[in-house]
């Protein structure tokens, strides 16, 4: 790492005695350490918003296109079980009428 001289740094630490110098400096890194965790918490609390918003209009969408799915899968089920129930009684109605055949002779 390179020293750090005088002359690059703020025209206060010209004017100060050495002590006072280290003393602003030290201040100033432990104020840009603080204020680097807060801005750093401010950004991730807002990713984590704009997160959770984009998280929440996905599972809307989601269960809605679930939804239509399932309305689908439903009305396919309810079809199948109309044409189940037709051959029910086509089938039933064919065993009854053997079974009038089988008794008559």
């Amino acid at each position: 790492m390179a020293s750090l001289r005088i002359k690059d740094l703020h025209p206060v630490y010209q004017t100060i005695e050495h002590e006072e110098a280290i003393a602003i400096a030290n201040l100033g890194a432990q104020t840009y350490l603080a204020a680097k965790e807060g801005l750093f918490e401010l950004w991730n609390t807002s990713q984590s918003a704009e997160e959770g918003e984009k998280a929440d209009v996905w599972r809307r969408e989601g269960g809605h296109a679930m939804m239509e799915s399932l309305k689908s899968r439903l009305a396919a089920g309810e079809a199948a079980q109309t044409r189940m129930l037709v051959l029910q009684a086509s089938v039933d109605a064919e065993v009854e009428s053997r079974i009038q055949d089988v008794m008559e002779k």
